[in-house]
C-alpha cells in the first residue's frame, strides 16, 4: 500500500522546472528520499533472498548486510534490464516492477523495517565499546558521509554522468527499450548500474542516480570495516577506515551520478569471498565470488582485470589438488561470473560483433582511424610506456598525480599511507591480509597495462587500505596523547581530517544548500558548476528546428540533445575536420550535418590539449581559430570558460 502511494505522488508530482524556485523544491527532496528509501528496501530484501539460497558459511550480519546489498542491487538492476529487452523500458512497467516486487518482499520490508528501527541502540552500544581513536574516526566518517550526502542532492554536474552514465538511461527510457548505438559508444556497455538510475529517471529524477552511487559508497567503506574484522582488531578495522578515508576524492566520487564505487565495491568484494573460500575451503564462498565478479564485469569493461587476477590466484592455490578438483573450483566460480554478465557481452556481440563494444575490435561507426585515436586518448594518462616509466609508477603516481586524473586532478591521489603495503612481511602478517595485498599488488601491475587513470584503482584501495591499517597496528611506537595512538595512527586520522576540510571547503564554495532548498533554481545552479552551460543555454535559446550545436571535444549531451551534437569520444569531430582539404570544404561539412552553432569549451579543450598525442584536436582548434579570424564564425555568446560561435560560411 505504502509503495503504491508513494510511486503515484511520485507520477503526480514531477521535479520542479529547470528555472522555479520555492517549496517545490522540499517537495521533490522528499519525494526522492522517500523513494530511495523504497529503493532500498527492495534492494535489502532482495539480496537477503538471494543470501539465503547460497547461505555461506559462518557469515556474520555485517557481512549478510554487505554482501546482500551487493548482490540484491545487482538482482534489482537486472530485473530493469529486463523490462529493457523486453521493450516495456517506461515509467508504467518500473512502477509495475516496484509494486510487484514490494507485495512479493512485503514480509521481508516488514521485518527490515523493524530491524533498523534498534539501530540507534545497537549504534549506541558500539560507541560505548569504542577507544578514543575510534570514536575520533567515526565522528570524521559521519561529517564526511553527512557532507557527501547534502552534495548529492544538487543537480547533477559531473562530467561522465552528463556524458552517458545519465545520458544512457535518459535515452532508453526515451524510446522503451536499449538500442545500438554508434555515436556515443559508452552507453553500449555493461551497464548495470545504469539501470538502477532507471528506476528514478522513469519519473524524470535525476538526483535519484546520485544517490544510489552515494549508497554504493557507503558500502565502499562499510564493506571495508567489515570485510577487515576478519583480520584486524577493532581499532585495526577503524584504521583501515581512516586510511581509505584520506583519500579525499572518495566522498566526491560518491556524490557524483557515477558508477565506480558500485564497480569498485563488487570487485573488492568478490576478492574478500574468494580468500573466504581459500581459508574455509566452503564452495559457496566460491559461487559468490564469481556472482561478485560477474557483477563488476557487468558494470565496467575493466571489471575482466577482476576475473584475470581472481582467476589467476584459484589457479596457483587450488593446482595442486589435483587436475579434477581444479577444473570443478573453475567452473563454480567462473560459471556464475559468467552466466551475471553474459547479458551485455552477448548483446554487443549480436548487435556489433564486438562483446566490448567499441574497444579493440571497433565495429558499426567505429572504423580503425576512431578506435585508434580513442585508444591514444586512453593511453595517454601518465608519465609514459617505457621500462623505466613503469619501474617508477608507484612514485610517480604521487609525484606526478595530475598526470593521472581526468577529474578533480588537484586531490585525486592515493593515501600517502598506501606504500606501507611493502612492510606487510616485517608484520608477520597473516595468511588472509598476506594474500589480500598481494593480489592488490598484483591488479596494480594489470593496471598500469592499461589507462593509467588513478580513478581506476579504487577497487585495491579497500584491500590497500587494510593492508596498511595492519601494518599500522604492528608499528611499536610509544602510545601516547589521551588518543592512546602511535604517529603512524595519528597520521591517519589527520589525512581523514583533511578530508572532511575539504569536503567542508566545498560545501561552502559552491554554495549548495540554496538549491536544495529551493532558494536557488536549478538553472541558475548549473550556470555556475556546469562551465560550459551557460554557452550551451544560449545555443538552446538561438536554435531553430533544422538548426543544431557543434560540442567539439565536449560529450556532455545530457543538458542539450536532441538539438546539440557531443562528442563522447572526444576526438571524433576534431579527426573529421583535420581531414577536410580546405576552408570551403568545412563550410559544406557543417552544413551537411545541419550544425548552425560551434561551442567551444575552452576547459575542455584545454585538458584534451594534455591528452592529445597525435595532435588532432590542435590541428582542428587552429583550423577553427583560423576560420573564426576569417569572419567564418561569428561569436553569439562568449563568457571566460567557452564561446558560441554562429557558422556564418556554409560552402
Amino acid at each position: 500500500m505504502l509503495a503504491g502511494l508513494l510511486i503515484g505522488a511520485r507520477a503526480i508530482f514531477p521535479p520542479r522546472d529547470p528555472a522555479a524556485v520555492g517549496s517545490a523544491a522540499i517537495r521533490d527532496l522528499g519525494l526522492t528520499l522517500a523513494f530511495l528509501i523504497l529503493v532500498i528496501g527492495l534492494t535489502m530484501a532482495l539480496g537477503a533472498r538471494i543470501l539465503g539460497r547460497l547461505n555461506p558459511q559462518a557469515m556474520s550480519n555485517p557481512e549478510k548486510l554487505v554482501f546482500g546489498f551487493a548482490l540484491g542491487s545487482g538482482a534489482l538492476a537486472y530485473a530493469v534490464l529486463g523490462l529493457g529487452f523486453a521493450g516495456w523500458l517506461s515509467r508504467a512497467g518500473v512502477s509495475l516492477l516496484l509494486l510487484g516486487l514490494a507485495w512479493w518482499l512485503s514480509p521481508r520490508l516488514a521485518q527490515l523495517a523493524k530491524e533498523f528501527g534498534t539501530l540507534p541502540r545497537r549504534a549506541l552500544e558500539m560507541w560505548k565499546c569504542l577507544a578514543g581513536l575510534e570514536r575520533a574516526i567515526a565522528v570524521a566518517a559521519l561529517a564526511i558521509a553527512l557532507l557527501a550526502f547534502i552534495h548529492s542532492l544538487t543537480p547533477p554536474s559531473d562530467y561522465d554522468g552528463l556524458m552517458y552514465h545519465l545520458l544512457g538511461p535518459k535515452l532508453f527510457l526515451e524510446a522503451g527499450s536499449l538500442y545500438p548505438s554508434s555515436d556515443n559508444g559508452y552507453i553500449n556497455g555493461p551497464f548495470t548500474i545504469e539501470m538502477l538510475f532507471a528506476l528514478g529517471m522513469a519519473f524524470r529524477d535525476d538526483v535519484f542516480p546520485k544517490l544510489i552511487h552515494y549508497c554504493f559508497g557507503l558500502l565502499f567503506v562499510g564493506g571495508t570495516y567489515v570485510v577487515s574484522r576478519r583480520w584486524l582488531s577493532i581499532r585495526g578495522s577503524w584504521l583501515s577506515v581512516a586510511v581509505l578515508l584520506g583519500v579525499p576524492t572518495i566522498p566526491v566520487w560518491a556524490s557524483f551520478a557515477y558508477i565506480d564505487l558500485g564497480w569498485s565495491a563488487f570487485e573488492f568484494l568478490a576478492l574478500a569471498a574468494m580468500l573466504r573460500w581459500h581459508a574455509e575451503k566452503d564452495s559457496r564462498w566460491l559461487v559468490l565470488s564469481g556472482s561478485l565478479t560477474g557483477l563488476a564485469l557487468a558494470s565496467k569493461y575493466l571489471g575482466l582485470f577482476g576475473v584475470a587476477i581472481l582467476g589467476g590466484f584459484l589457479v596457483l592455490t587450488a593446482k595442486d589438488a589435483g587436475g579434477r578438483t581444479l577444473l570443478r573450483q573453475m567452473l563454480r566460480f567462473l560459471a556464475p561470473a559468467a552466466l551475471v554478465a553474459a547479458p551485455w557481452y552477448i548483446k554487443n556481440t549480436i548487435w556489433f560483433a564486438n562483446p566490448v563494444y567499441p574497444l579493440v575490435l571497433g565495429g558499426p561507426g567505429w572504423d580503425p582511424t576512431r578506435v585508434e585515436l580513442y585508444t591514444a586518448y586512453l593511453t595517454s594518462f601518465g608519465t609514459g610506456r617505457q621500462l623505466l616509466d613503469y619501474l617508477l609508477l608507484p612514485w610517480n603516481i604521487y609525484a606526478h598525480h595530475d598526470r593521472f586524473g581526468s577529474v578533480m586532478n588537484q586531490i585525486d591521489i592515493p593515501s600517502v599511507l598506501f606504500p606501507l603495503v611493502v612492510l606487510f612481511p616485517w608484520r608477520g602478517s597473516a595468511a588472509g591480509v598476506r594474500a589480500l595485498i598481494i593480489i592488490a599488488l598484483a591488479r596494480f601491475a594489470l593496471w598500469s597495462f592499461g589507462s593509467q587513470q588513478i580513478r581506476f584503482l579504487l577497487p585495491i584501495y579497500p584491500a590497500l587500505s587494510i593492508g596498511a591499517a595492519h601494518v599500522i597496528e604492528g608499528i611499536g611506537a610509544r602510545r601516547r596523547s589521551w588518543l592512546h595512538i602511535n604517529p603512524v595512527a595519528g597520521l591517519a586520522l589527520g589525512l581523514t581530517s583533511i578530508t572532511l576540510f575539504y569536503q567542508i571547503r566545498m560545501t561552502l564554495d559552491s554554495r549548495i544548500v540554496p538549491v536544495i532548498v529551493g532558494a536557488e533554481s536549478r538553472e541558475a545552479y548549473l550556470s555556475r558548476t556546469v562551465r560550459d552551460y551557460p554557452a550551451m543555454k544560449a545555443g538552446g535559446e538561438l536554435i531553430r528546428q533544422a538548426d543544431r550545436v557543434l560540442l567539439l571535444g565536449d560529450g556532455r549531451g545530457y543538458y542539450c540533445l536532441p538539438w546539440c551534437v557531443p562528442d563522447p569520444d572526444h576526438f571524433r569531430w576534431a579527426a573529421e575536420i583535420v581531414e577536410l582539404p580546405g576552408a570551403t570544404s568545412l563550410g559544406e561539412w557543417f552544413s551537411s550535418r545541419n550544425i548552425s552553432y560551434v561551442l567551444l569549451s575552452w576547459e575542455d579543450l584545454d585538458f584534451l590539449l594534455q591528452h592529445d598525442p597525435r595532435g588532432v584536436m590542435e590541428q582542428a582548434s587552429r583550423t577553427l581559430i583560423e576560420w573564426r579570424d576569417a569572419g567564418c564564425l561569428q561569436p553569439e555568446f562568449v563568457d571566460e570558460w567557452a564561446a558560441l560561435y554562429r557558422v556564418a560560411c556554409t560552402g
